[in-house]
């Protein structure tokens, strides 16, 4: 049996609230993704699936996979308002995981703005041989 988009974000939740220490809350699981709480319940309900901005937000700290369950091809780019090109060919899978490590890298890293957080975003995709192609 296929996994609907739904039931996909709900073991992903499982897995995500395994690493915490306890039960979390979709409201926590929606900051982690950086998206409203209001949407993350109407898809994980089934409602509506996320449109492309949202998407990608997902894809990039849990999986590109989603993509193929909701059956569209992933976009290109990996970390908007920066688009970097990779020296190497990675799969969508390794780019959700370098990803995920600069995320978290930049997470440990309390009180940066905005621009900072940009800049030191920019400075560790570097350091793992991308290059940047364009910055809005």
């Amino acid at each position: 049996m296929n996994m609907t988009y739904n039931e996909w974000l709900l073991k992903k939740f499982r897995e995500w609230e395994d690493t915490k220490s306890g039960r979390q809350s979709v409201s926590a699981f929606a900051r982690h993704l950086n998206v409203k709480q209001s949407s993350l319940s109407k898809w994980m309900s089934g409602a509506y699936p996320p449109g492309e901005d949202n998407l990608l937000k997902i894809a990039s700290k849990l999986g590109f996979e989603i993509y193929g369950i909701l059956g569209i091809d992933p976009p290109i780019t990996i970390s908007p308002p920066v688009v970097f090109h990779a020296d190497h060919p990675y799969t969508y899978t390794e780019l959700a995981a370098i990803g995920n490590e600069i995320e978290e890298a930049l997470d440990a890293i309390p009180g940066l703005s905005r621009s900072q957080r940009q800049e030191k975003m920019i400075e560790l995709y570097k350091q793992r041989g991308f290059t940047l192609l364009s910055k809005r």
